[in-house]
């Protein structure tokens, strides 16, 4: 009986799979640049990288604390009523929102090509 496969068919299968997977295997370890603008009454008031911890105070209508950490930002205190805010927790994906409306003031994510469409709005 005559075999379908040989040794020498094998590797060269297993070589073009490797090839054709090596394209989306780099494009998968790219580090992504995730930044966050942060908008005060509508307009851009600072865009920050979240590639280094730290804590500062921005003033809109109210003074909020905004924490960046692990690659993310958060609202880390606020003085308004809800905690709305705060109970948003941490952002690291782009297209990420939030939004203390009392002091006029939105963080939203841009930079790692998972940004939602204006459709998703």
């Amino acid at each position: 009986m005559k075999r379908l496969f040989g040794r020498l068919d094998a590797l060269l299968i297993a070589g073009i799979l490797l090839l054709a997977a090596l394209p989306a295997a780099l494009y998968f370890a790219q580090p992504k640049s995730v930044r966050a603008n942060i908008y005060v009454k509508g307009e851009l008031y600072q865009t920050v990288p979240l590639d280094i911890d730290r804590d500062f105070t921005v003033t809109g209508n109210l003074p909020v604390v905004i924490r960046v950490e692990k690659g993310g930002i958060r609202f880390l205190s606020s003085p308004c009523h809800d905690q709305v805010c705060v109970r948003t927790g941490l952002l690291t994906r782009g297209g990420s929102t939030a939004a203390c409306l009392p002091a006029a003031i939105v963080i939203r994510l841009t930079g790692d090509g998972k940004e939602s469409d204006g459709v998703t709005y």
